[in-house]
């Protein structure tokens, strides 16, 4: 065999090789989302944010996604990551413990109707980037990019009032978030999976189409935790969440 044809046979199976390798490897190389080096601390006692009964927070039968990246210090059932009620009023609330949900809810006489879509997929001290999408009839839960939709009621919830309080970290003692949350995004429209990956690890210029409301939570100091997109529903601490920006 001549010296070219040899080389030309080591060429080729050089280039199998490589494209068997890049096969077998490259999903493994894919990384992880890569949490934020920035936060506020909920005690799941009295801490919360308070912003306000802002009319673009508030849907009617219209998409949403509500993200956040979350480190609960447990697993409890019930803790508010965002909320949107008065007291028996109709509303919805994105909250979390081993499971992540999302449930609509409504006082009207007779009714009490809620959609909740849960994973038992977190675990206390760890950092994830948690997603709710409504979109029509249907609910899905993200988490790290990952659909981990499992179950929903019969029920997507009704109008919610313009004129209810929203929360982040809740205002009830029994559902108050204990642990950490950055970057809480709201937007007016069902995000894809595409544009949940792309985003959950990158902060936002707060000038994104349908961002309705931006709270990175990286002031690390005051008791303003400032609304990044075009609304400018700033939110007030309540109780004594403590920043952080050491990252961890």
């Amino acid at each position: 065999m001549s010296k070219k044809k040899l080389a030309r046979m080591v060429g080729v199976c050089t280039i199998a090789i490589m494209i068997i390798v890049g096969i077998t490897i490259l999903p493994s190389c894919v990384s992880s989302p890569t949490p934020p080096t920035y936060g506020l601390e909920f005690d799941g006692v009295d801490d919360y944010i308070s912003l306000g009964n802002a009319t673009a927070l508030g849907f009617t039968s219209q998409d949403f996604t509500i993200e956040a990246w979350i480190k609960p210090d447990n697993v409890t059932r019930g803790m508010q990551i965002c909320q949107r009620q008065g007291w028996n009023t109709d509303g919805y609330r994105f909250q979390t413990g081993s499971s992540v949900d999302l449930e609509f809810f409504t006082f009207q006489p007779g009714e009490n109707q809620a959609s909740r879509t849960s994973s038992d997929v977190l675990t206390a001290g760890n950092w994830c980037h948690v997603a709710a999408v409504r979109q029509g009839a249907s609910v899905k839960i993200w988490v790290d990019g990952v659909d981990v939709t499992t179950t929903f009621g019969s029920h997507i919830g009704p109008a919610y009032s313009a004129s209810r309080q929203t929360y982040i970290g809740t205002s009830y003692a029994p559902e108050a978030f204990n642990g950490t949350i950055s970057e809480v995004r709201i937007w007016n429209y069902a995000r894809t999976e595409s544009q949940i990956k792309a985003d959950m690890s990158k902060e936002l210029t707060g000038t994104e189409e349908g961002l309705v409301g931006y709270w990175k939570l990286n002031e690390g100091s005051g008791t303003i935790a400032y609304d990044s997109s075009a609304n400018d529903n700033h939110g007030t601490l309540e109780g004594d969440p403590v920043w952080f920006t050491s990252g961890g």
